[in-house]
């Protein structure tokens, strides 16, 4: 059984790299439930976090909509790629949803 790991990467992301709204909008939102989701889990409101989480969607789902990730310019493409792994590292404040199985 493998245990789960809290991730402790810090993954630099340029603002000034974003061509595309929704990029800057992400990581706006992404700052903030990120601090939030820290409150709400350090008190314990982890109902407050999974809320959270559900209204972060919208932008997460906007920026996947909207911006191609693997952009010709190199540092283009690892500022998104970076981006991503900072979305991915807010998930697993609260879980890692990929060990979920329906049976």
């Amino acid at each position: 059984m493998q245990k789960y790991r809290k991730r402790e990467t810090c993954w630099y992301i340029n603002s000034g790299l974003f061509k595309e709204i929704s990029e800057k909008e992400l990581y706006e939102e992404a700052l903030l439930k990120e601090e939030k989701i820290k409150k709400n889990n350090s008190e314990g409101s982890f109902d407050k976090s999974l809320l959270e989480l559900v209204d972060f969607r919208r932008k997460v789902d906007n920026f996947f909509d909207k911006v191609l990730i693997m952009d010709k310019i190199e540092e283009v493409k690892n500022n998104r790629l970076n981006l991503v792994n900072k979305v991915y590292g807010i998930y697993l404040m609260i879980a890692d949803f990929s060990k979920i199985t329906c049976s």
